[in-house]
């Protein structure tokens, strides 16, 4: 059985919304108890590990199906909460895919997770331009995957025509982070 883990040891990886995609030595977590998740977890509301307890996180294909206003106000805040600082999170998401009837509510490009590339919030401090987050973290790298549908016409269209067609021969974004806990430090690429 791959999913079984022990908690105590001292590497803790955790993958998020696993479905039936367990993955050796991490923490399955799920909400469905049909798929048999190491852990029910709902990740509209406070995950069930501790402050800085997690050395990594993995999450393919569920952030999206999170509502915008529940995914940066309780869930990354959450993910960043329990990640220890310099903790690895790697995110597998469509591209620019928002489609309501998939349930997917957040469409995900890389401005999405730069802009998650911020100073860690603090109650006195108010940017001008945008709102403060309660978590940072450093994108360390971004890869884009060609979509299963329609990936392989990337070969016939011109350059110049690419980029009408972007969001259609993309298929999904995997941003791969680095959980920042220095107040008022923001990386960059």
């Amino acid at each position: 059985m791959v999913s079984s883990y022990n908690e105590k040891k001292k590497h803790v990886r955790i993958n998020l919304g696993c479905g039936w995609n367990k993955l050796e030595g991490y923490i399955n977590c799920d909400i469905d108890p049909q798929v048999k998740p190491d852990k029910i977890v709902d990740l509209s509301k406070r995950l069930p590990f501790k402050t800085n307890s997690v050395d990594e996180v993995f999450t393919s294909h569920t952030l999206e199906h999170i509502p915008q206003e529940i995914l940066v106000n309780v869930t990354l805040p959450e993910i960043w909460r329990v990640c220890k600082k310099g903790a690895k999170v790697k995110i597998v998401v469509p591209y620019m895919d928002a489609q309501p009837v998939l349930n997917h509510y957040v469409r995900f490009s890389e401005d999405t997770f730069n802009n998650w590339c911020r100073p860690c919030y603090q109650t006195n401090v108010k940017n001008s331009d945008t709102f403060p987050f309660e978590f940072s973290f450093h994108v360390e790298k971004i890869e884009l995957g060609k979509s299963a549908i329609w990936g392989w016409l990337h070969s016939l269209i011109p350059l110049k025509v690419w980029h009408g067609l972007w969001t259609h021969l993309i298929g999904e974004i995997r941003a791969y982070l680095v959980v920042n806990k220095d107040l008022n430090t923001k990386y960059t690429q």
